[in-house]
């Protein structure tokens, strides 16, 4: 399996919408971040003259509790206000209060925001090795092989899954060393010093990459898409569906708008467009929202 192998039906770039986009407008999801401000600290030990002021506050002034002779229980230890605790009685030993430290502060958490979390980055070095690797495979000149642009789809999505980051900078970096390749019986790209770190990053991203939700969806879109037996579509069902449930997961802000398409399509007639590529009838809202999505998250996808 090469790179291009990945991408070999790119949805979104066969709509007939996409050449009429001009600018990617649109918001893609994004994280909230609901930061607890310092969680409520632990009450200090109760006496009989009071218990210790509640933590949580900014550096407050001790309060001056009752007379002296109480022993001082130390508020939660998240800032907040002492008090002094325990009164005294009248010519007796001051009554003392609770010992011990106050409950500790609970600390802060910060939560992830709703689904549709902020999008993977690639690394930097990560796309640079890949698009060596991509320079390498189309090199060969394989039958089966990558073209320049369905490696670089390749890359762009692979590169995407953090999951597979060390896997895929390993097998980049032995390629960096010794790029020698063949033809393999079924004239795909071996890298002949590499084959094991090939072939331990390719299985990495096919168990990380594709989103079981969108498994069937995708099953049925992606056999339409090879029934229609358009010229520029390279009938891999197996490719088209592993790039079509990724999307779940590298680009997890447009998850949504890209079900809602792939939906449409259930429904819709596929038909080859002006490009020699299938595409969805009567779903033309649903593909400018997915685009607008996906533009917005990585303009270089609509350059």
């Amino acid at each position: 399996m090469s790179l291009g192998h990945w991408t070999s039906s790119r949805f979104f770039l066969v709509l007939s919408g996409l050449t009429a986009l001009t600018a990617c407008g649109g918001k893609s999801g994004s994280n909230v971040d609901d930061d607890a401000s310092g969680g409520s600290a632990g009450s200090g030990g109760s006496s009989d003259g009071g218990s210790g002021g509640n933590g949580g506050g900014t550096g407050g002034t001790p309060a001056s509790g009752g007379n002296s002779g109480g022993t001082d229980s130390t508020a939660g230890n998240s800032g907040g206000s002492s008090s002094t605790a325990g009164n005294s009685d009248t010519g007796g030993t001051g009554n003392t209060a609770g010992t011990g430290t106050g409950g500790e502060a609970s600390s802060s958490t910060s939560s992830t925001g709703g689904s549709g979390g902020t999008d993977p980055v690639p690394p930097p070095e990560l796309v640079q090795g890949c698009q060596a690797t991509c320079d390498a495979e189309v090199a060969a000149g394989c039958a089966a092989g990558p073209t320049t642009s369905s490696c670089a789809d390749g890359c762009n999505l692979m590169t995407r899954v953090p999951a597979c980051a060390e896997r895929l900078g390993t097998f980049f970096d032995c390629v960096a060393d010794d790029d020698t390749t063949s033809c393999s019986g079924e004239d795909e790209v071996v890298f002949d010093a590499c084959v094991i770190e090939q072939i331990d990053a390719y299985a990495c991203v096919l168990q990380e990459a594709p989103d079981p939700e969108l498994a069937e969806p995708c099953e049925y879109y992606c056999s339409a898409v090879v029934d229609a037996a358009c010229e520029n579509d390279e009938g891999d069902l197996a490719g088209c569906v592993l790039w079509c449930q990724s999307l779940g997961t590298t680009y997890p802000s447009c998850q949504s708008p890209w079900q809602t398409l792939l939906e449409c399509g259930e429904t819709a007639e596929l038909e080859c467009d002006a490009n020699g590529e299938a595409g969805p009838l009567g779903c033309t809202v649903e593909a400018l929202s997915f685009l607008v999505c996906i533009c917005s998250s990585d303009p270089t996808v609509c350059e």
